[in-house]
C-alpha cells in the first residue's frame, strides 16, 4: 500500500519460468495503472520513498 491510501501494490509470482510482474492497482476504481516485470518467481519487495 502506497502511503496515499489510494494505490496497492501486488507482487504475482511467475511460474518458475516466466517473469513474475508487480501490480500497480488504483483502490478507488480497481483498476490496474500498471504492470512491472519483476523477474522469475519474486518472492520479495521493497519500496523507497
Amino acid at each position: 500500500m502506497a502511503a496515499d491510501g489510494e494505490t496497492a501494490y501486488l507482487a504475482c509470482e511467475g511460474d518458475h519460468q516466466t517473469p513474475g510482474t508487480v501490480v500497480r492497482v488504483a483502490l478507488s476504481t480497481l483498476a490496474v495503472v500498471s504492470v512491472t516485470p519483476a523477474g522469475v518467481f519474486p518472492d520479495m519487495a521493497g519500496v523507497v520513498p
